[in-house]
């Protein structure tokens, strides 16, 4: 993206990009140019992290990695996993009764023994059914632990549960 030093120099980009795209006003120009940084800074905010440099000390393998070479797996992988919400979800009985339904999101950290810690609601429906989504990921078996440079490190997951009554 462009770097803009001061405001005649982007003026006098404005005028150029409304000629070459043969714009009848000015405002039209600014409008397109406007809307396309807006875009593209809304894609610079969304963009992971960059990986870090390959010679990794070993005081950042302490840190929680949210983007690393090979992700944490469930043993048996995604099919794994979705097995095992499947067959361990319970619908709480009062959100039955009282028809609560929702998507409650999940981020955990699984580290560098596989075991899933600090599990916590990032997107809450409502309590009875934060519980059981907090319950549901706390209880997980051991995960294959995510590795970076060569060495196992601790990573972020997030996990949607929803709760739906049909």
């Amino acid at each position: 993206m462009m770097e803009i030093k001061n405001f005649s120099q982007a003026s006098r980009d404005f005028r150029v990009l409304a000629t070459f795209l043969n714009f009848r006003s000015m405002k039209s120009a600014l409008s397109i140019v406007i809307l396309l940084m807006a875009y593209s800074f809304s894609i610079a905010q969304t963009e992971p992290p960059p990986l870090p440099p390959k010679s990794v000390l070993k005081s950042d393998l302490d840190s929680t990695f949210t983007k690393v070479e090979i992700e944490s797996e469930f043993p048996g992988g995604a099919k794994g996993w979705m097995r095992y919400l499947t067959e361990n979800f319970t619908y709480p009985k009062a959100a039955v009764r009282k028809r609560i339904q929702g998507t409650v999101i999940v981020q955990f950290i699984v580290d560098k023994e596989g075991r899933v810690t600090e599990a916590e609601v990032i997107q809450s429906v409502h309590p009875l059914l934060d519980k059981e989504a907090l319950r549901l990921i706390q209880e997980s078996p051991k995960w294959k632990p995510a590795i970076q440079d060569g060495r196992k490190v601790k990573s972020y997951k997030k996990q949607p549960v929803v709760f739906q009554l049909i």
